[in-house]
Protein backbone atom coordinates (compact mmCIF):
# COMPACT_ATOMS: atom_id res chain seq x y z
CA UNK A 1 0.00 0.00 0.00
CA UNK A 2 2.99 2.41 0.97
CA UNK A 3 4.67 1.47 -2.24
CA UNK A 4 1.90 1.87 -4.99
CA UNK A 5 1.50 5.83 -2.63
CA UNK A 6 5.10 6.41 -3.83
CA UNK A 7 4.73 5.42 -7.17
CA UNK A 8 1.83 7.44 -7.79
CA UNK A 9 3.46 10.38 -6.48
CA UNK A 10 6.93 9.88 -8.31
CA UNK A 11 4.48 9.71 -11.72
CA UNK A 12 2.95 13.13 -10.50
CA UNK A 13 6.46 14.58 -10.16
CA UNK A 14 7.62 13.78 -13.37
CA UNK A 15 4.71 14.95 -15.33
CA UNK A 16 5.01 18.11 -13.71
CA UNK A 17 8.38 18.28 -14.29
CA UNK A 18 7.91 17.15 -18.16
CA UNK A 19 5.40 20.02 -18.68
CA UNK A 20 7.42 22.86 -16.56
CA UNK A 21 10.18 21.81 -19.81
CA UNK A 22 7.84 22.28 -22.74
CA UNK A 23 6.99 25.37 -21.46
CA UNK A 24 9.98 26.94 -21.40
CA UNK A 25 10.59 26.42 -24.80
CA UNK A 26 7.42 27.05 -26.21
CA UNK A 27 6.50 30.47 -28.32
CA UNK A 28 5.39 33.62 -26.05
CA UNK A 29 2.47 34.91 -27.63
CA UNK A 30 1.42 38.26 -26.38
CA UNK A 31 -1.56 40.40 -27.22
CA UNK A 32 -1.60 43.90 -26.37
CA UNK A 33 -4.77 45.79 -26.59
CA UNK A 34 -4.58 49.55 -26.88
CA UNK A 35 -7.91 50.36 -25.41
CA UNK A 36 -7.59 54.16 -26.47
CA UNK A 37 -7.28 53.89 -29.72
CA UNK A 38 -8.85 50.71 -30.50
CA UNK A 39 -5.55 49.29 -32.35
CA UNK A 40 -3.67 46.09 -31.70
CA UNK A 41 0.10 45.56 -32.12
CA UNK A 42 1.08 42.00 -31.92
CA UNK A 43 4.78 41.06 -30.77
CA UNK A 44 6.06 37.77 -30.93
CA UNK A 45 9.18 36.94 -29.34
CA UNK A 46 11.02 33.50 -28.64
CA UNK A 47 13.66 32.48 -26.47
CA UNK A 48 17.11 32.33 -27.42
CA UNK A 49 15.95 34.52 -30.93
CA UNK A 50 17.52 37.80 -31.90
CA UNK A 51 15.58 40.09 -34.98
CA UNK A 52 17.91 41.35 -37.90
CA UNK A 53 17.46 45.59 -38.13
CA UNK A 54 15.77 47.19 -41.56
CA UNK A 55 18.53 49.22 -43.31
CA UNK A 56 17.63 52.48 -43.35
CA UNK A 57 16.23 54.13 -46.87
CA UNK A 58 19.25 56.03 -48.89
CA UNK A 59 19.30 59.63 -48.97
CA UNK A 60 17.48 61.72 -51.04
CA UNK A 61 19.58 64.15 -54.07
CA UNK A 62 21.01 67.35 -52.13
CA UNK A 63 22.40 70.09 -53.54
CA UNK A 64 25.87 72.21 -52.66
CA UNK A 65 26.90 75.23 -54.98
CA UNK A 66 31.21 76.25 -53.90
CA UNK A 67 33.79 77.82 -55.67
CA UNK A 68 32.98 80.54 -57.16
CA UNK A 69 35.45 81.74 -59.39
CA UNK A 70 36.31 84.27 -62.59
CA UNK A 71 39.37 83.99 -64.83
CA UNK A 72 39.71 87.69 -64.45
CA UNK A 73 38.67 90.67 -62.38
CA UNK A 74 38.80 93.13 -65.52
CA UNK A 75 38.00 92.81 -68.80
CA UNK A 76 37.66 94.85 -71.72
CA UNK A 77 34.57 95.91 -73.42
CA UNK A 78 33.43 93.02 -75.59
CA UNK A 79 36.04 91.17 -73.97
CA UNK A 80 34.58 87.51 -72.45
CA UNK A 81 35.29 86.54 -69.14
CA UNK A 82 34.23 82.99 -68.00
CA UNK A 83 32.82 82.42 -64.30
CA UNK A 84 32.48 79.01 -63.09
CA UNK A 85 31.28 76.97 -59.60
CA UNK A 86 31.01 73.77 -58.66
CA UNK A 87 28.17 71.94 -58.05
CA UNK A 88 28.25 68.52 -55.68
CA UNK A 89 25.83 66.29 -54.69
CA UNK A 90 25.93 65.46 -50.98
CA UNK A 91 22.99 62.96 -51.21
CA UNK A 92 23.15 59.41 -52.61
CA UNK A 93 20.83 59.15 -55.13
CA UNK A 94 20.71 60.75 -58.46
CA UNK A 95 18.89 64.11 -59.39
CA UNK A 96 19.17 67.60 -61.22
CA UNK A 97 19.72 71.14 -60.42
CA UNK A 98 19.04 73.89 -61.76
CA UNK A 99 22.52 76.26 -61.62
CA UNK A 100 20.90 80.44 -62.47
CA UNK A 101 23.46 83.31 -63.27
CA UNK A 102 22.47 86.65 -62.36
CA UNK A 103 24.52 89.88 -63.21
CA UNK A 104 22.95 93.07 -61.48
CA UNK A 105 20.05 91.27 -60.64
CA UNK A 106 19.03 90.27 -64.05
CA UNK A 107 18.75 86.42 -65.11
CA UNK A 108 21.69 86.15 -67.67
CA UNK A 109 22.22 82.59 -67.92
CA UNK A 110 20.99 79.40 -66.72
CA UNK A 111 22.18 75.56 -66.91
CA UNK A 112 20.92 72.30 -65.49
CA UNK A 113 23.11 69.77 -63.99
CA UNK A 114 22.70 66.07 -64.02
CA UNK A 115 24.83 64.69 -60.93
CA UNK A 116 24.75 60.57 -59.40
CA UNK A 117 25.04 60.24 -55.50
CA UNK A 118 28.74 61.95 -54.14
CA UNK A 119 29.49 63.50 -57.86
CA UNK A 120 30.94 66.79 -58.26
CA UNK A 121 30.91 68.79 -61.57
CA UNK A 122 31.85 72.24 -62.61
CA UNK A 123 29.97 74.43 -64.52
CA UNK A 124 30.73 77.54 -66.15
CA UNK A 125 29.15 80.87 -67.62
CA UNK A 126 31.00 82.64 -70.54
CA UNK A 127 29.44 86.63 -70.67
CA UNK A 128 30.47 89.69 -72.44
CA UNK A 129 29.39 93.48 -71.91
CA UNK A 130 29.77 95.87 -74.00
CA UNK A 131 29.69 99.11 -71.35
CA UNK A 132 31.95 100.29 -68.60
CA UNK A 133 31.03 99.91 -65.00
CA UNK A 134 30.97 97.41 -62.20
CA UNK A 135 29.24 94.40 -62.63
CA UNK A 136 27.70 92.24 -59.26
CA UNK A 137 27.20 88.56 -60.42
CA UNK A 138 25.33 86.30 -58.13
CA UNK A 139 25.01 82.17 -58.44
CA UNK A 140 23.10 80.59 -55.42
CA UNK A 141 24.11 82.17 -52.32
CA UNK A 142 27.48 82.67 -54.00
CA UNK A 143 28.55 86.17 -55.05
CA UNK A 144 31.05 88.43 -56.92
CA UNK A 145 32.21 91.07 -59.06
CA UNK A 146 34.51 92.29 -62.01
CA UNK A 147 35.10 95.53 -64.25
CA UNK A 148 34.57 96.43 -67.25
CA UNK A 149 36.92 99.00 -68.55
CA UNK A 150 37.54 100.53 -71.99
CA UNK A 151 39.23 98.72 -74.89
CA UNK A 152 42.09 100.80 -76.45
CA UNK A 153 41.72 101.80 -79.69
CA UNK A 154 42.26 99.33 -82.37
CA UNK A 155 45.36 100.21 -84.82
CA UNK A 156 44.24 101.01 -88.05
CA UNK A 157 46.14 98.83 -91.55
CA UNK A 158 48.29 101.13 -92.88
CA UNK A 159 47.32 102.62 -95.63
CA UNK A 160 48.75 102.52 -99.26
CA UNK A 161 50.25 105.19 -100.94
CA UNK A 162 48.34 107.56 -102.32
CA UNK A 163 49.43 110.61 -104.38
CA UNK A 164 48.34 114.56 -104.84
CA UNK A 165 50.19 116.47 -107.20
CA UNK A 166 49.34 120.51 -106.45
CA UNK A 167 50.64 124.37 -106.58
CA UNK A 168 52.15 123.83 -110.13
CA UNK A 169 53.37 126.30 -111.47
CA UNK A 170 55.48 127.63 -114.86
CA UNK A 171 58.73 130.14 -114.93
CA UNK A 172 58.69 132.02 -117.27
CA UNK A 173 55.00 132.56 -119.07
CA UNK A 174 56.35 134.02 -121.82
CA UNK A 175 59.88 133.23 -123.84
CA UNK A 176 61.60 133.18 -126.92
CA UNK A 177 62.36 130.15 -129.12
CA UNK A 178 65.37 128.57 -127.34
CA UNK A 179 64.88 129.78 -123.49
CA UNK A 180 65.04 127.41 -120.85
CA UNK A 181 61.55 126.96 -118.82
CA UNK A 182 60.87 125.17 -115.61
CA UNK A 183 56.85 124.08 -114.80
CA UNK A 184 57.41 122.58 -111.29
CA UNK A 185 54.85 121.21 -108.90
CA UNK A 186 54.53 119.58 -105.09
CA UNK A 187 53.78 115.76 -104.71
CA UNK A 188 52.47 113.87 -101.56
CA UNK A 189 51.70 110.55 -100.46
CA UNK A 190 48.75 110.63 -98.25
CA UNK A 191 49.20 107.05 -97.04
CA UNK A 192 51.06 105.36 -94.66
CA UNK A 193 53.44 103.31 -97.05
CA UNK A 194 56.14 103.97 -99.32
CA UNK A 195 55.56 104.05 -102.46
CA UNK A 196 56.69 105.38 -105.84
CA UNK A 197 54.74 107.99 -108.20
CA UNK A 198 55.22 108.75 -112.33
CA UNK A 199 54.72 112.42 -112.89
CA UNK A 200 54.44 112.98 -116.24
CA UNK A 201 55.11 116.53 -118.02
CA UNK A 202 52.56 117.30 -121.29
CA UNK A 203 52.95 120.16 -123.85
CA UNK A 204 49.60 120.63 -125.93
CA UNK A 205 48.63 117.31 -125.04
CA UNK A 206 52.34 115.81 -126.21
CA UNK A 207 54.14 113.91 -123.58
CA UNK A 208 57.50 115.08 -123.07
CA UNK A 209 59.00 113.98 -120.26
CA UNK A 210 58.71 111.76 -117.15
CA UNK A 211 59.74 111.57 -113.82
CA UNK A 212 59.57 108.98 -110.93
CA UNK A 213 59.30 109.65 -107.07
CA UNK A 214 59.87 107.74 -104.54
CA UNK A 215 57.70 108.91 -101.13
CA UNK A 216 57.39 107.79 -97.55
CA UNK A 217 54.07 107.49 -95.88
CA UNK A 218 52.84 111.27 -95.67
CA UNK A 219 56.05 112.64 -96.90
CA UNK A 220 56.31 115.88 -99.13
CA UNK A 221 58.36 116.93 -102.08
CA UNK A 222 58.84 119.23 -105.30
CA UNK A 223 59.67 117.82 -108.48
CA UNK A 224 60.75 119.98 -111.47
CA UNK A 225 61.07 120.00 -115.43
CA UNK A 226 62.69 121.48 -117.44
CA UNK A 227 62.74 121.60 -120.99
CA UNK A 228 63.72 124.59 -123.91
CA UNK A 229 60.81 126.73 -126.00
CA UNK A 230 59.82 126.19 -129.02
CA UNK A 231 58.32 128.11 -131.78
CA UNK A 232 56.44 130.83 -131.17
CA UNK A 233 53.04 130.24 -130.19
CA UNK A 234 50.90 129.25 -127.14
CA UNK A 235 51.55 126.01 -125.27
CA UNK A 236 49.23 124.48 -122.63
CA UNK A 237 51.75 122.70 -119.80
CA UNK A 238 50.48 120.10 -117.23
CA UNK A 239 51.71 117.84 -114.85
CA UNK A 240 49.57 114.81 -115.05
CA UNK A 241 46.28 116.22 -115.05
CA UNK A 242 47.26 119.53 -113.11
CA UNK A 243 47.77 122.77 -115.10
CA UNK A 244 51.17 124.23 -114.32
CA UNK A 245 50.66 127.26 -116.86
CA UNK A 246 49.82 128.68 -120.15
CA UNK A 247 53.42 129.00 -121.76
CA UNK A 248 53.28 131.96 -125.23
CA UNK A 249 56.66 131.80 -126.72
CA UNK A 250 57.09 135.52 -128.88
CA UNK A 251 59.66 137.22 -131.06
CA UNK A 252 62.77 137.53 -129.81
CA UNK A 253 63.39 140.96 -128.50
CA UNK A 254 59.75 141.32 -127.80
CA UNK A 255 57.93 140.86 -124.70
CA UNK A 256 54.17 141.40 -123.32
CA UNK A 257 53.25 144.38 -122.08
CA UNK A 258 50.39 144.54 -120.16
CA UNK A 259 48.67 147.43 -118.09
CA UNK A 260 45.37 146.88 -116.58
CA UNK A 261 43.93 149.88 -114.03
CA UNK A 262 41.42 148.52 -111.23
CA UNK A 263 38.99 150.77 -109.05
CA UNK A 264 39.49 148.27 -105.68
CA UNK A 265 38.52 144.86 -107.36
CA UNK A 266 37.07 145.93 -110.74
CA UNK A 267 38.62 146.82 -113.71
CA UNK A 268 38.57 150.01 -114.81
CA UNK A 269 38.35 150.12 -118.52
CA UNK A 270 38.85 152.75 -121.23
CA UNK A 271 41.09 154.42 -118.60
CA UNK A 272 43.17 156.83 -120.42
CA UNK A 273 47.39 156.84 -120.86
CA UNK A 274 50.27 157.59 -123.04
CA UNK A 275 52.76 155.19 -124.13
CA UNK A 276 56.31 156.91 -125.28
CA UNK A 277 54.00 159.85 -125.55
CA UNK A 278 51.39 157.79 -127.70
CA UNK A 279 47.85 157.72 -126.59
CA UNK A 280 46.06 154.29 -125.18
CA UNK A 281 43.26 153.18 -122.99
CA UNK A 282 43.33 150.25 -120.67
CA UNK A 283 43.24 147.07 -120.58
CA UNK A 284 46.71 147.43 -122.63
CA UNK A 285 48.24 143.91 -124.05
CA UNK A 286 50.91 144.59 -126.74
CA UNK A 287 54.37 142.82 -128.09
CA UNK A 288 56.63 145.16 -126.95
CA UNK A 289 60.27 145.63 -128.40
CA UNK A 290 62.44 145.26 -125.33
CA UNK A 291 64.16 148.66 -123.56
CA UNK A 292 63.10 151.77 -121.87
CA UNK A 293 59.69 153.07 -122.22
CA UNK A 294 57.96 155.84 -120.31
CA UNK A 295 53.86 155.27 -119.17
CA UNK A 296 52.33 158.24 -117.96
CA UNK A 297 48.78 157.72 -116.23
CA UNK A 298 46.23 160.92 -115.66
CA UNK A 299 46.15 161.91 -112.18
CA UNK A 300 42.27 161.61 -112.72
CA UNK A 301 40.36 160.57 -115.83
CA UNK A 302 38.38 162.88 -117.91
CA UNK A 303 35.28 162.18 -115.72
CA UNK A 304 36.77 162.59 -112.61
CA UNK A 305 35.37 159.33 -111.42
CA UNK A 306 38.87 157.53 -110.79
CA UNK A 307 42.11 158.99 -109.33
CA UNK A 308 45.20 157.83 -110.01
CA UNK A 309 46.12 156.04 -106.52
CA UNK A 310 49.71 153.53 -106.91
CA UNK A 311 51.07 150.69 -109.39
CA UNK A 312 50.85 147.34 -108.34
CA UNK A 313 54.76 147.85 -106.30
CA UNK A 314 53.06 150.83 -104.33
CA UNK A 315 54.84 153.02 -106.09
CA UNK A 316 52.84 156.71 -106.32
CA UNK A 317 54.25 158.51 -108.77
CA UNK A 318 51.73 158.44 -112.21
CA UNK A 319 54.63 158.54 -114.59
CA UNK A 320 56.63 155.04 -115.24
CA UNK A 321 59.80 154.12 -117.00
Amino acid sequence: MIRNSIKVRETRMRKRFALTRLQAILIIDLLIVASATGSYYYIQSQIESTAVPTPPPPKPAEFQVTNLTLNTLEAEEGQPIIIAVNVTNVGEESGSYFVVLYINDVLKENKTVELAGGETTPVEFTVTEINEGTYNIRIDDLTGTFKIIAAPPTPEEPKPASFSIYNAFLSPVEAWPGDSIKATAAVINYGDLAGDCIISLTINGAVKENKTVTLLGKQTTRVEFTFIGGDEGEYLVKLNTLIAGFLKIVRRGFHTLSISAYAGRYAADDLSFTLDGQSHATPYNYLTPVGMHTIVMPFADSTGKYTFLNWEDRSTNPTRK
